[in-house]
């Protein structure tokens, strides 16, 4: 099955040699969550996605906020206006740069508004396909943790499945934060190489 994580469960059971099927579902949610703190705090996304956000005209760049970028699929307004793909290219995967100015958006009643950008970002073409070395600073941190709710399954207080985050229990930690910071903060140095531009 698909998956936007950075590793599988399968890889990640391997690497922390772990047999059968009781901690499948608690691992699972803590590889979503250490993969989208990661991919929060070095502004990028690890397997490509579509992104869609809204930017104003009137530029000659449009910055996206995740990086690198793969393609962008449409830029249009509430409007049904749309920047035709010949009139701006993808420069350095980073930003979007138009032969002029990108136009003013407008809403349905001719109100200047912002443009529906709508563009493929990341790294990797599948979980598959994500690099060794940026699956191994994650299983680290991901053993780090599951080391720490597994000698004292208290100190994790919920670890919750809509956007999922983990709180812990533990003084100095960050409720509500995927993972406590200092359980990251390796792994996101050592993945310096991965950071996106505009966080």
């Amino acid at each position: 099955m698909p998956t936007l994580d950075a590793m599988t469960l399968h890889e990640a059971k391997l690497a922390l040699g772990i047999g059968g099927t009781s901690e499948d579902a608690q691992l699972a949610r803590l590889i979503t969550s250490v993969t989208q703190e990661a991919e929060r705090r070095l502004g990028t996304q690890f397997v490509q996605r579509t992104v869609v956000e809204l930017h104003e005209g009137g530029v000659r760049r449009i910055y996206p906020q995740v990086t690198p970028v793969v393609s962008v699929t449409s830029i249009v307004d509430q409007a049904a206006n749309t920047v035709p793909a010949t009139d701006y290219a993808v420069r350095q995967k980073k930003w979007l740069q138009h032969i002029g100015h990108f136009p003013i958006a407008y809403d349905a009643n001719s109100i200047p508004t912002e443009w529906a950008v709508t563009y493929i970002a990341g790294w990797f073409a599948t979980t598959e396909a994500v690099a060794a070395d940026a699956k191994t600073e994650l299983l680290r941190a991901l053993a780090t943790l599951r080391s720490v709710a597994s000698q004292d399954p208290s100190l994790v207080s919920a670890v919750h499945v809509g956007d999922l985050s983990v709180s812990y229990s533990t003084p100095g930690s960050v409720e509500g934060a995927a993972v406590s910071n200092p359980v990251l903060d390796g792994a996101i140095s050592a993945l310096h190489a991965y950071r996106g531009v505009y966080l």
